[in-house]
């Protein structure tokens, strides 16, 4: 015998059952007790009968029939020969069947119920044919608990007893904290809730709370559905409206009305086998059908359409409300958001035109603060800190401003909160009393570690890097003291609020020869304004369909659920300087994808997202008409073509696109008197990285002017220098790093050593 019967114990009624079916087979001369015989011990059972009763079958019929099949279709022992009746394979089976089931839900004891809903697993069984043929199903008989059984007829004998005025009140008082222990383990009492002050008052919003209650008032179809983005307020209206009823601020109508939310995890935990799911919504709904002016709250609607539902099977929490849906004994609230609504609820149009839809927006600035009016005071006691109605206006505009993947007044709320729990965590650490008030300043550091940005990109020290921006990036950059200029006025334009708060920060075209600094423009500018930085080489996207790499590509192709490179990375660092390298050799279906970001600061990914581009600083590269500049000129052509040349971008880029474009700022060529300054940088660098080996490195005048003039190439830019540098500088000092003097550190002089006609540089190890 398993474990499990060890454990589970057969109730005195199921063994009277066994051992009276060991007795009919033995009186038959039968070897073994087949299943016939257990259902046949089973059915003098009263309770089961009583309840085979109550479902209209006649139990006396069912045990003629099979005294009929036992006799003539089951062998007999001869009577010249001994045996001893034993149970068969079918029946210990039944009994280890029953058994596991009652130690999984929590019993030891075994009942008559148990044995017969095990019986119903067997397919050849004849027994199991009777049953199904008489209307009887293993869910019938699972409807018929024998606690249930003995409780019916325990009242039964009450009432024949005593039926006096206290015994039917005591009887109805027992029936009414059964039914209300039953509603406290699946629902939640949201009017009890608002009695006790645990849920707040809707401000605002009453508009919304009046369609629900107009709905509620009709006749049929009576089911409110509020259906908005997440974070507008749809919780925050239910529990609104029960606050209403409890206060009687309803229409007379309305105001005996009962508001239930229920928890669907208790519903669906513990629901092991077929069938339990559907029990307890079954006996949910009865229960409350029988209240009066019930109202059943389903928040996050769309998880009922599947819920319950087991493979094969069509039948889930949805299609068990449609019978409730349709009589209107009791009535439903739903919420849930948009796409929720489009994927799951419009797919069963049967449930959904029950409901009266109701769409909640997400309120606008006044609208917003008016609501953070009402709910501040709760957190001021909560935190113990005072938010002042300035305070409150700053949380609207910073959320509204640097979260725009959330909906207010939600990310308001949850700004408040978090920086008053900071305050409260910082005033407990530094044990200060009294209240302190919220500033701008910490509300700042909260948004920026929510939003990721720098914090000083939000304080008034932001100013003083916008004064110096352009003075800054001329440190760095030579030469393109026009360019940085005209680029520099355009972010300052930008973070004054000149520009439409639609577009991005900016959007900048960088023309010029290559090696003149457009990249290192782009990265500088990122190193000053203190953002990240992100580049993509557009020579990866020359072919039409690379566009599905950076947007993600459309449902029904591979990779649909990985998303965009473009997309992602915004959607993780939304403050950046973004750089498009190159851009004149991508595909012009990228060209077309870009006009919406220029434009309207948005760009939908394949999975219809909108992904926010309004604190992008976009910058692109081309060196488009650079190549006429190698070209000699022809006729009575100029000899020089200069770089703001815009016949070549207007053959490479469409007119639509270069209307969209801040600025289009022409890199000059680089002159010899700018690769001086350039050396200079290059051998700032490379002594920054021998000074953290320990190496000191010291250039004299004449290599810095042998590099500045060996370096350049008014075609090639600065690129040339950094290759000689390599070659003469780089190469031998690694050398010796590795294997030579300055393996433990030294100094390094590079000098210029000069013969008759020629002059090298010269490298000295001290």
């Amino acid at each position: 015998m398993s474990t499990s019967e060890e454990k589970a114990v057969l109730d005195t009624k199921v063994q009277q059952a066994v051992q009276a079916a060991l007795q009919e087979a033995n009186r038959h001369r039968h070897e073994f007790a087949t299943l016939e015989h257990l259902c046949w011990g089973l059915l003098h059972d009263k309770q089961v009968t009583a309840s085979l009763q109550e479902a209209g079958i006649d139990a006396s019929s069912i045990r003629r029939q099979l005294n009929a099949f036992l006799q003539c279709n089951v062998e007999i022992v001869p009577k010249n020969r001994s045996f001893e009746t034993l149970p068969s394979a079918g029946m210990q089976r039944v009994l280890q069947r029953a058994a596991v089931h009652v130690l999984g839900t929590g019993r030891k004891t075994i009942g008559s119920t148990n044995v017969l809903v095990s019986l119903f697993a067997e397919a050849d069984c004849y027994a199991v044919y009777l049953l199904r043929q008489a209307g009887l199903s293993h869910l019938d008989v699972a409807g018929f608990p024998q606690s249930h059984t003995q409780k019916r007829r325990q009242i039964a004998d009450s009432e024949n007893a005593d039926s006096s005025p206290q015994t039917h009140a005591r009887k109805t008082a027992t029936r009414r904290g059964d039914t209300d222990e039953f509603l406290a383990r699946y629902t939640v009492d949201l009017l009890a809730q608002a009695q006790r002050g645990q849920l707040q008052e809707c401000i605002g919003r009453q508009q919304h709370i009046d369609r629900a209650l107009h709905i509620l008032a009709r006749r049929t179809k009576n089911n409110p559905l509020f259906v908005g983005e997440a974070g507008v307020g749809k919780t925050a209206l239910i529990q609104g409206l029960a606050v209403c009823v409890a206060k009687g601020q309803v229409p007379t109508a309305l105001q005996k009305l009962q508001l239930f939310a229920l928890d669907m995890a208790a519903l669906l935990a513990g629901s092991r086998y077929r069938g339990d799911f559907e029990g307890r919504l079954h006996r949910l709904l009865q229960t409350l059908a029988r209240q009066e002016n019930c109202v059943l709250v389903l928040d996050e609607m769309h998880t009922l359409v599947g819920a319950g539902a087991t493979a094969g099977s069509s039948m889930d929490a949805s299609s068990l409300l449609k019978p409730a849906l349709a009589d209107g004994a009791i009535r439903f609230i739903g919420a849930t958001t948009h796409q929720s609504h489009a994927n799951h609820l419009e797919k069963d149009r049967a449930l959904l035109r029950r409901f009266q839809k109701i769409n909640v927006h997400e309120p606008d600035l006044q609208e917003c603060l008016h609501i953070l009016e009402g709910t501040v005071p709760h957190y001021e006691t909560f935190h113990g800190v005072r938010i002042s109605p300035k305070a409150q206006q700053w949380a609207i505009q910073l959320a509204n401003h640097y979260l725009p993947d959330r909906c207010l007044p939600d990310k308001a709320i949850d700004l408040i909160d978090e920086t008053a729990a900071m305050i409260k965590i910082t005033s407990d650490t530094k044990e200060k009393k009294g209240k302190r008030t919220i500033r701008k300043l910490d509300l700042e550091e909260t948004v920026a570690k929510m939003a990721q940005v720098p914090c000083q990109r939000l304080s008034t020290g932001h100013k003083k890097t916008l004064r110096n921006l352009s003075t800054q990036l001329r440190r760095v950059i030579f030469g393109q003291n026009e360019a940085i200029e005209r680029l520099s006025n355009t972010i300052k334009m930008a973070r004054a609020g000149l520009r439409p708060p639609e577009k991005p920060v900016g959007c900048f075209l960088f023309t010029g020869p290559t090696g003149c600094g457009k990249t290192e423009l782009a990265k500088q500018l990122a190193v000053c304004l203190d953002i990240a930085f992100t580049r993509f080489d557009m020579s990866e996207y020359m072919e039409s369909h690379s566009v599905s790499r950076l947007i993600g590509a459309p449902p029904g192709y591979v990779g649909f659920d990985q998303g965009g490179l473009l997309t992602d990375a915004i959607t993780k660092q939304p403050h950046v300087v973004l750089l498009l390298d190159e851009v004149e050799k991508a595909h012009p279906d990228i060209l077309n994808t870009l006009l919406q970001i220029m434009d309207y600061g948005k760009l939908t990914s394949a999975h219809g997202r909108a992904v926010d581009f309004r604190h992008v600083v976009l910058i692109m590269t081309s060196n488009a008409g650079t190549r006429q500049l190698d070209k000699p000129p022809v006729g009575f052509a100029s000899s020089v073509t200069t770089a703001t040349d815009t016949s070549a971008l207007k053959r490479v880029f469409s007119p639509e696109f270069r209307n969209r474009l801040d600025a289009c700022i022409a890199f000059s060529s680089l002159s010899s008197h700018v690769m001086g300054q350039i050396a200079d940088k290059f051998i700032d660098q490379l002594s920054q990285q021998l000074q953290a080996k320990d190496i000191k490195l010291r250039v004299t005048q004449d290599a810095r002017n042998h590099l500045a003039c060996h370096g350049y190439d008014p075609n090639m830019g600065a690129r040339p220098l950094g290759r000689l540098i390599e070659e003469k500088i780089k190469h031998p000092i690694a050398n010796e790093l590795l294997f030579g003097k300055l393996k433990s550190g030294g100094e390094v002089q590079v000098d210029l050593q000069k013969q008759e006609n020629t002059a090298h540089l010269f490298i000295e190890i001290f």
